[in-house]
């Protein structure tokens, strides 16, 4: 509706486009769901270690060797001319996103083994060389959370210690060891880059024109769009070619606003209720005796931080995708082990009742 409603001030393939994303993650999770078993989420699983190992090497070559390697988008600068490793990846923070699934998944299969202690740090290395800083936030919460879930008391305590002593250090390394290397690039561009703030003013921009525009925008192209951009001097320059440099406005950094703006606040409702039905389902669905129960519970607490500071609303992301295909493997799952709970526990009362009928027949027959 909002796509028809703004039908001429944004590119008719939109029209296609934007809903095709949508209907491409319904039709994986419910193929997933209807047609998926443990072998072949055996070798999901597999996949995605491997791919998060290779994606960690490759993160390291990017930072150490040739920021062009294996790049497949536009380099982003870290700090000075360090460019933020992304991997085989469209962005820093979709190889963040990737790797902190891929590092709870490490942690349920590779339990009580030497191997899980060399491919979690690597994985979280390449956590650190996105120099992504809404990463690092969700790979700390992703651990407490799944410390506090698998972890006995005295773990638990230990791992809250931990926590408020590293969080003490960090404190006190920036306001005593930052000053001193305070004119480094690193802490001028990266320690010291304050973000923040303009992303607030956006967000109160956004939020207050959601009543001026009920069914959004429809796209970024949008005039309407712009000229609110415009009128609160967030935007900027980009190269169109030949040193051809023109204005472009801010795309909204939070998936939730970013729904709002483009396609009204009812679908904004709907997009967080979907989020939280997700999150509050699969919680409901862990279970100790199946470990990986709990992996499409990260997946979508993941999704619903990456969008706090950045817009993933699109569902043709890969991750988005790769949630789907998640979320549908694990219901499928959960189903048939449901079905064969009941199928056991129904069993003996089948056989007592199909030789009651036997012996029934028996007399009949004499």
């Amino acid at each position: 509706v909002s796509l028809a409603y703004n039908f001429g001030q944004i590119r008719p393939q939109n029209m296609v486009v934007a809903p095709s994303a949508v209907f491409t993650f319904i039709v994986v999770y419910l193929v997933a769901k209807k047609w998926m078993t443990q072998a072949v989420f055996e070798a999901i699983l597999k996949a995605i270690i491997l791919l998060a190992i290779t994606s960690a090497f490759i993160a390291v070559i990017q930072i150490a060797v040739n920021s062009e390697f294996l790049k497949t988008c536009e380099p982003r600068l870290a700090f000075g001319s360090l460019m933020r490793a992304s991997a085989i990846f469209q962005a820093e923070y979709e190889l963040g996103y990737f790797q902190i699934l891929a590092i709870i998944i490490v942690l349920l299969r590779y339990k009580g083994t030497l191997r899980r202690n060399f491919i979690v740090p690597l994985l979280i290395l390449s956590v650190l060389l996105t120099f992504h800083r809404l990463d690092l936030i969700i790979l700390v919460v992703s651990l407490i959370i799944y410390t506090w879930l698998f972890s006995s008391t005295a773990r638990k305590a230990v791992t809250v210690l931990a926590i408020v002593f590293v969080a003490l250090s960090a404190i006190v390394s920036y306001t005593v060891l930052v000053p001193l290397f305070s004119k480094s690039e690193f802490v001028k561009e990266r320690l010291d880059a304050d973000t923040v703030s303009g992303r607030l003013n956006q967000y109160k921009v956004v939020a207050t024109a959601l009543p001026e525009f009920p069914l959004g925008v429809g796209d970024y192209e949008n005039e309407a769009y712009t000229d609110l951009m415009a009128k609160h001097n967030m935007m900027q320059s980009i190269d169109s070619g030949t040193w051809n440099w023109h204005q472009i406005p801010y795309r909204v950094h939070n998936g939730y606003l970013e729904v709002g703006m483009l396609h009204g606040p009812l679908v904004m409702v709907v997009f967080i209720a979907m989020m939280f039905s997700m999150l509050r389902y699969f919680k409901q669905t862990i279970s100790r005796e199946s470990p990986y129960s709990i992996v499409p519970f990260f997946a979508v607490l993941i999704w619903m931080l990456s969008n706090i500071s950045n817009g993933v609303s699109n569902f043709a992301v890969y991750y988005v995708v790769l949630l789907a295909m998640l979320s549908g493997a694990v219901m499928a799952l959960y189903r048939k082990d449901a079905t064969k709970e009941e199928i056991s526990a129904v069993a003996p009362k089948m056989m007592k009742s199909s030789i009651a009928v036997s012996n029934i027949e028996k007399r009949a027959i004499r």
